[in-house]
C-alpha cells in the first residue's frame, strides 16, 4: 500500500468529525449475537466517522486487511487512521466500553506513534498514552453512567506526524449493566453534518458562530508558528502574542486594532460608544482568571458581538449587496476534481449550485438578509441551450460583474450530462460561458463545444477574457488526460473567440489590474520541476508582452520542506489575484498543486525586487500555512478562497474555519469580511453548500483602455457588427527586438561574446498521460523544434522576425558556438505585435539603459530566422546525432565492447520501453539535462545559471573538445552535438507513438499540434 505522508494537527488542537448526510441506520447486537446487553462498535454506521486517511472500516484495518495487533488477529473491531473520531450517542444508563487498542501490524512506518483516548460528554475518561508499532495491545475498559455521547479518538503522536498511524479498536464493544434490546437500538454514531465536534466530543452547531470561533482560536493559539512565518506577516496583529492566553484575549486585542484603524479611514465612524464598551470588556477580561472558562466565554460572546457592530461600520462597505455563487467543494480523489487543474472540468461539477445576490448584506441582524436567485426565472435565450433553465442541476463557476454593474458573466456545466468524471469531453458535459442581466433577464449562452470555457472576465474595451481548453494539448505530469487551458478573449456577444496565449501548459483566473492589463496565473513548466512555478503573470488585453511578475524563478531549495529538504517555504500555486483599489498591490490565495483553489490569503507587491523566495509576498492569514508546501494535502485545511479586496486591509472572502481538503462537499465556505488584523466577521453562510467568489454588487471604475495593437481580437465599436478576419491575410511573423543581451541579472561567463540567438519552439503534448511516451532522458519534458538562429550585433542587440502564436525560448550562443544562457520559460508574439526586451533575463524593475535610436540592430530591417541543420525541426536524434555515431564512433566502440574495454555501445538497436536507441541510452551519464525526477545539482534552480548547462556542462562535450582518439568532427558535426545537448539532449521531437516510430526509422515527421 502506498503510504501518504500527511501532516495533521495534534488532538490537543481541534478537529472536525466528518459525517455523512445519509440517515444513520444502526444494527443491534441482536443482529449478530444472542447477547441482549452488548453492541459491538463494528455494527454501527462508520460513514459518520472521520479517518485521517481512507475511511473507517468495520472488522478490517484501514488498509482493508484483517485487524492484526502484534501478531494476533481480531475478528471484531474497527480500523481507522489518526486523526480518527467515532462519536457515539448512548442511552443515559450505565455500562462499560471495552477494547484492545494499538497500531495495526500492517503499518509499514517503524516509528509510527499515536494515542487512543475516550471521552464521555466532553470529559476525558481514559487514554492509552503514546503507543508504537512494537507495543502490545493495550486494554481499554471504561465504566460510564448516564453519559449522552462517547467519543473514541485516535490522536497523532507527539511528533504531529500521522504517517503510518493505522489504529485499531479491536474487539470494541459497549456492554450495558442490564439487558434491554431497546438500549441496544438507541446506540448509534452521530451524524454531524451541521455540527462541529472538539476533541472532547462537545458539539457546536453550525449557526453558533461565536462557539465555533472560540474553538478555532483555541486550536490556533496552541499551534506555534515559525519565526520565518512571523517575519512574513503583513500585519503583526494577525499573529498571536505572548499576552494571548485564550481566545478572549485574541479577539479583544484584534478588535482594538480594528477600531483604531477604522478611525483613520476617510468618512470614518466615531465609534465612541463602541470604544467605551470595548474598554469595559478588556477590564472584565483582566479581572477574570483564564481558568474561569465559563465567565470568559460569556465575555467572549459580548466581544464578538461588539466586533461585528464595529466591523459593519467600515466606510468601505459603501454597498449593500454581494454577488456570489453556490458551489460544492469537489471530493477526493483527484480524478473527481480535487486538483488544481481537474477542478475546472465540467464533468466534475456537482449539482446544487447557483448564481445569487445577497441583499442587506451587512445587516447587524443576519435574519434581515435576503438572498435572490438571479436565474430563478431565467431561460436561456441564445445558443444551443435556448429554452433551457440553469437550475440546481447545474454546477457553477467564476462569475464576474460588468463595470456598470448591469451584467453578469459566469460558467456553468450540466451535471446531468453523461458521462460524469469520465475524462471524455463532450459538448454536453463541459463548462460553457453564459451572460445574464443582473435582474435575471436576457440569459444567453456565449460559448459552446467540446471545450471547457471558464473564468470569464470583463475587459475595459468591452471584450471578455476567459480560460479555455481550445488551444489543444495535454499536461505533462498527469496519469490521466488533463487538457491544457489558456487565456482567450471574445466579443461581449460571444463572437470572435481569439486565443491570447498559445502557452502549452495551464493558465488560470484572469482579472483586470488597475492599469488595464490582465493579471492571471500561469504554470511555467519549461524544463523544470512541475511544482516550481504557478505564479502571477501580466499581459495586455490583446495578449501582447506576457511577463512573469512574481515567483517564477525560485531559488534552489525554496520549493518546500515536506519531504524535499528545502530551505524555504513558498506557495505552490498563487492564484485568484485581484488588484487592490488605489494600490499597486495584489491580493490572492496561496493554494496547493494537488488540491482546489483554497488556501492562505496573500498580498503581493510587484514593485519589490523578487529575491526568489518571499520578498514580494506577505501573509494576510499567517495561521493558515501554505497547503502542500508547508502542510500536507488531502487531509489538511485550506480555509480561504477568492478574496475580493476593498483596500489593502479589508476583503470579502470565502472562508471555512473547519475546512479539510479531503472533506469534499462537507466543506462549508461562507462569505466573511476579513481584515488584515486577523478579524473575521461572518456575512452569510448556507449550511447545505459552500459559497464562492463574493463580489460587491455595484458599479466600479473602468480601468484605462490600453490601445489594441494586434491584428486579431479587435474590440467592437459601439453599434459595430462583427466581421470575421480573413486569416489568410494576417502576417505569419511579428517583430522582436532585444536591446542588449548582456543586460542580465546573472552575469555571463568572462570574455563571452554573443554572436547569435537560437530560437526553439516548445511543442504541446499530444498524448494524454505522463511520460507516455517519453521524449528523452528528462521526465515530464516537452518536445521541441529548433526554428534556427538570428544574428546578435556587437552592441548585444538583435532584431528579427518570429512566427506568431507559437511558444518559444531563446539561447544565447557565444563566439565558440556554445550556448551560455537560455530561457526556462516561454514567450510568443501576436499578429501585428512588436515585442521589445531590455536584455537576456534582465531586471524587470530596471529601465532600458540604451536609447533605442543608437541600438545597432534596430537601425536595419529585422532578420529572418536561419534554419538549423537537418534533425532539429522537430528534434530527431535519429537524424541529428546517430549518423555521426554511425560514421565515426560505432566501429571502434563495437570493437572495444567485444574486447570488454567499454560498455558504451553506440548502435541504433531499439531498447527499453521508451524505444530509444542503444547509443542514446548509453550516453545518458555523459550529458546534461533537466529532469522532473532527478534534478542535477548544477540545474536545481528554476532559472538558468549562465555557462552551467547544456553542452558546456556535459562530460561528452569535454571528451570531444579534448580530442577522443582519432575522432575528428567537422564544424557542422560539432554544432550538431552542441544543439542536441543545449536542448535537453532529447531523443524525440514528437509525442504521438506512430510519429515516434517514424522518427526512429529516420523519417522526417511533423507534430500533430504546433
Amino acid at each position: 500500500m502506498k503510504k501518504l505522508k500527511l501532516y495533521q494537527v495534534s488532538l490537543a488542537l481541534f478537529v472536525i468529525v466528518l459525517a455523512s448526510t445519509i440517515t444513520v441506520i444502526v444494527g443491534t447486537a441482536a443482529d449478530v449475537t444472542n447477547d441482549t446487553n452488548t453492541v459491538y462498535i463494528d455494527q454501527l454506521d462508520m460513514r459518520n466517522t472521520q479517518s485521517g486517511w481512507q475511511t473507517t472500516l468495520a472488522r478490517k484495518a484501514v488498509n482493508k486487511n484483517p485487524i492484526v495487533l502484534n501478531g494476533r488477529t481480531y475478528e471484531r473491531g474497527v480500523g481507522s487512521h489518526a486523526p480518527g473520531y467515532i462519536v457515539i450517542s448512548l442511552p443515559q444508563t450505565s455500562g462499560v466500553f471495552s477494547a484492545f487498542v494499538g497500531i495495526d501490524d500492517a503499518s509499514n512506518v517503524s516509528n509510527a506513534k499515536m494515542e487512543f483516548l475516550v471521552y464521555g460528554d466532553g470529559k476525558l475518561l481514559w487514554k492509552s498514552g503514546v503507543v508504537t508499532t512494537t507495543d502490545d495491545p493495550k486494554k481499554c475498559e471504561v465504566k460510564f453512567d448516564g453519559i449522552k455521547t462517547l467519543n473514541l479518538v485516535q490522536s497523532t503522536g507527539p511528533e504531529g506526524n500521522n504517517s503510518g498511524d493505522h489504529g485499531d479498536w479491536a474487539d470494541a464493544k459497549i456492554t450495558f449493566d442490564k439487558a434491554d434490546k431497546a438500549l441496544l437500538a438507541a446506540v448509534k454514531t452521530i451524524s454531524l453534518r451541521h455540527s462541529i465536534v472538539d476533541e472532547t466530543g462537545t458539539a457546536v452547531t453550525v449557526d453558533d458562530e461565536i462557539g465555533r470561533e472560540w474553538i478555532v482560536l483555541k486550536r490556533e493559539i496552541s499551534k506555534p508558528l515559525s519565526d520565518k512565518v512571523k517575519s512574513e506577516v503583513y500585519r503583526p496583529e494577525a499573529l498571536f502574542q505572548e499576552s494571548d492566553r485564550d481566545p478572549l484575549d485574541v479577539v479583544l486585542r484584534r478588535t482594538k486594532a480594528l477600531l483604531n484603524h477604522l478611525r483613520q479611514l476617510a468618512n470614518a465612524p466615531k465609534l465612541n460608544e463602541e470604544e467605551v464598551k470595548l474598554n469595559s470588556l478588556i477590564a472584565q477580561s483582566k479581572e477574570t482568571a483564564v481558568e474561569n472558562v465559563t465567565d470568559r466565554k460569556t465575555i467572549f460572546a459580548d466581544a464578538v458581538t461588539l466586533r461585528r457592530k464595529i466591523s459593519l461600520q467600515n466606510p468601505l462597505l459603501d454597498f449593500n449587496e454581494i454577488l456570489f455563487i453556490k458551489k460544492h467543494y469537489l471530493p477526493e480523489p483527484e480524478k473527481r476534481g480535487n486538483h488544481m487543474c481537474d477542478q475546472f472540468y465540467g464533468f466534475h461539477a456537482l449539482p446544487g449550485g447557483g448564481l445569487f445576490i445577497l441583499k442587506n448584506a451587512f445587516a447587524e441582524n443576519r435574519s434581515k438578509q435576503e438572498v435572490r436567485d438571479v436565474l430563478e426565472n431565467s431561460v436561456v435565450e441564445k445558443g444551443r441551450l435556448a429554452n433551457t433553465k440553469l437550475d440546481k442541476r447545474w454546477g457553477f463557476l467564476s462569475p464576474d460583474l460588468s463595470f456598470d454593474g448591469n451584467k453578469i458573466v459566469f460558467s456553468a456545466a450540466d451535471t446531468t450530462a453523461q458521462p460524469r468524471n469520465c475524462y471524455r469531453w463532450t459538448t454536453e458535459n463541459c463548462y460553457h460561458i453564459f451572460q445574464v442581466n443582473a435582474d435575471g433577464t436576457c440569459l444567453e449562452q456565449l460559448t459552446d463545444g467540446q471545450w471547457d470555457d471558464n473564468d470569464p472576465c470583463y475587459l475595459p474595451s468591452g471584450r471578455i477574457a476567459f480560460i479555455s481548453t481550445r488551444r489543444g494539448g495535454y499536461g505533462r505530469c498527469h496519469g490521466r488526460p488533463v487538457p491544457s487551458y489558456t487565456l482567450h478573449s471574445m466579443n461581449y456577444n460571444g463572437t470572435d473567440i481569439t486565443m491570447l496565449s498559445p502557452h502549452e501548459t495551464n493558465e488560470w483566473k484572469p482579472s483586470v489590474q488597475n492599469d488595464g492589463n490582465i493579471i492571471y496565473t500561469r504554470w511555467d513548466y519549461v524544463d523544470r520541476g512541475s511544482d516550481q512555478a504557478h505564479h502571477p503573470w501580466v499581459t495586455t488585453p490583446d495578449g501582447r508582452d506576457s511577463r512573469a511578475i512574481q515567483g517564477n524563478f525560485p531559488l534552489a531549495g525554496s520549493r518546500h520542506t515536506i519531504g524535499g529538504g528545502g530551505v524555504y517555504n513558498r506557495p505552490y500555486l498563487e492564484t485568484t489575484f485581484r488588484a487592490i483599489p488605489n494600490s499597486h498591490k495584489l491580493i490572492g490565495v496561496a493554494a496547493p498543486h494537488h488540491g482546489q483553489y483554497f488556501g492562505s490569503v496573500i498580498l503581493v507587491d510587484p514593485t519589490v525586487e523578487d529575491d526568489g523566495v518571499m520578498s514580494q509576498v506577505r501573509r494576510v492569514t499567517p495561521e493558515q500555512l501554505f497547503p502542500e508546501s508547508e502542510i500536507g494535502t488531502h487531509r489538511n485545511n485550506a480555509n480561504y478562497g477568492q478574496p475580493f479586496p476593498l483596500s489593502e486591509d479589508y476583503y470579502l472572502v470565502a472562508y471555512d474555519p473547519f475546512s479539510d481538503m479531503g472533506k469534499g462537499q462537507l466543506n462549508d465556505y461562507g462569505i466573511y469580511l476579513l481584515d488584515a488584523f486577523g478579524n473575521k466577521t461572518l456575512i452569510y453562510r448556507d449550511p447545505e453548500i459552500s459559497i464562492n467568489c463574493p463580489i460587491p454588487f455595484r458599479p466600479r471604475t473602468v480601468p484605462p483602455i490600453i490601445p489594441h495593437q494586434t491584428l486579431v481580437g479587435k474590440p467592437l465599436k459601439p453599434g459595430e457588427e462583427y466581421v470575421p478576419v480573413d486569416k489568410s491575410t494576417l502576417p505569419k511573423t511579428a517583430q522582436v527586438g532585444v536591446m542588449n543581451v548582456y543586460e542580465s541579472i546573472y552575469p555571463l561567463p568572462p570574455n563571452t561574446k554573443i554572436k547569435k540567438l537560437r530560437i526553439v519552439q516548445i511543442l504541446p503534448k499530444t498524448t494524454p498521460n505522463s511520460n507516455s511516451p517519453r521524449i528523452g532522458y528528462g521526465s515530464e519534458k516537452g518536445a521541441r523544434a529548433v526554428l534556427g538562429t538570428v544574428p546578435v550585433e556587437e552592441d548585444g542587440s538583435a532584431f528579427f522576425n518570429l512566427p506568431v502564436d507559437i511558444p518559444v525560448y531563446f539561447l544565447a550562443i557565444d563566439q565558440n558556438g556554445n550556448s551560455v544562457q537560455r530561457m526556462r520559460s516561454a514567450t510568443y508574439v501576436k499578429p501585428g505585435e512588436k515585442l521589445m526586451c531590455n536584455g537576456c533575463h534582465e531586471n524587470r524593475h530596471k529601465p532600458p539603459v540604451i536609447n533605442p535610436v543608437y541600438v545597432k540592430a534596430l537601425r536595419r530591417l529585422p532578420s529572418d530566422i536561419t534554419p538549423d541543420m537537418d534533425g532539429t525541426k522537430p528534434f530527431s536524434y535519429a537524424r541529428l546525432i546517430q549518423p555521426i555515431l554511425d560514421a565515426k564512433c560505432f566501429e571502434c566502440h563495437e570493437k572495444a565492447f567485444a574486447e570488454k574495454k567499454t560498455t558504451v555501445r553506440l548502435d541504433k538497436t531499439v531498447v527499453g520501453r521508451d524505444k530509444f536507441f542503444n547509443s542514446y541510452a548509453n550516453l545518458r551519464p555523459y550529458v546534461s539535462y533537466y529532469d522532473q525526477d532527478r534534478v542535477p545539482l548544477a540545474t536545481r534552480d528554476a532559472f538558468t545559471q549562465p555557462g552551467v548547462f547544456g553542452a558546456i556542462n556535459s562530460k561528452l562535450w569535454t571528451i570531444l573538445e579534448k580530442g577522443h582518439y582519432d575522432v575528428k568532427l567537422t564544424p557542422e558535426e560539432r554544432e550538431r552535438f552542441q544543439i542536441w545537448m543545449d536542448n535537453n539532449s532529447d531523443f524525440y521531437g514528437v509525442f504521438d507513438f506512430d510519429r515516434q516510430e517514424k522518427q526512429r526509422c529516420g523519417e522526417i515527421v511533423q507534430p500533430s499540434i504546433e
